[in-house]
C-alpha cells in the first residue's frame, strides 16, 4: 500500500503544480512507464518516454519518485526494496484505474480528482477552478 500511496501522491503533486495536466496525460505516461518496467523486470533495459512535453515531464517525475521510493525502502529495511515487477503491477493498476475513471473529455480531470480524493484527502489542497463567474 505505501507504493500505491507514493505513486498517487507523485501524480497528484505533479498535477497540482502543472495546471494543464489532464487525465489522458496521466494515463499515457503510466502506460509508457509500465512498459519500461515490464521490460526491466524481464532483464532488458528499454525505455521510451512519451513525446509530448508535459507527459515526458510527468514520466521523469514519476520515475524519480519510484526510484526514491525503492532506495528509501531498501535503506529502512536493510533488505532489497520493492521489486521492478511490483512497480510494474502498481503502474498497470493505476493505468486501468485511469481507464475506468476517465470521463472521455479531452481536458477532463475526473481521474486526477478521484486520485486526490481517495488517496490523499488532507495532504494537497485541491486546485482552484479557472472558471470566472460574472454577476
Amino acid at each position: 500500500m505505501p507504493l500505491l500511496n507514493g505513486l498517487a501522491y507523485a501524480i497528484c503533486a505533479y498535477a497540482q503544480h502543472n495546471a494543464f495536466t489532464v487525465d489522458t496525460d496521466v494515463v499515457v505516461t503510466l502506460q509508457a512507464l509500465a512498459e519500461s518496467y515490464r521490460t526491466l523486470s524481464s532483464g532488458i533495459y528499454y525505455e521510451k518516454p512519451p513525446e509530448h512535453r508535459l507527459q515526458r515531464e510527468l514520466y521523469t517525475a514519476l520515475k524519480a519518485a519510484l526510484e526514491e521510493f525503492k532506495n528509501e525502502g531498501a535503506e529502512e529495511a536493510g533488505l532489497v526494496g520493492v521489486r521492478d515487477s511490483e512497480i510494474r503491477d502498481a503502474l498497470i493498476f493505476f493505468t486501468q484505474l485511469g481507464a475506468r475513471f476517465m470521463n472521455g473529455r479531452p481536458k477532463g480531470r475526473a481521474y486526477l480528482d478521484m486520485l486526490h480524493r481517495d488517496f490523499m484527502p488532507q495532504e494537497l489542497p485541491k486546485r482552484e477552478s479557472n472558471i470566472v463567474l460574472l454577476p
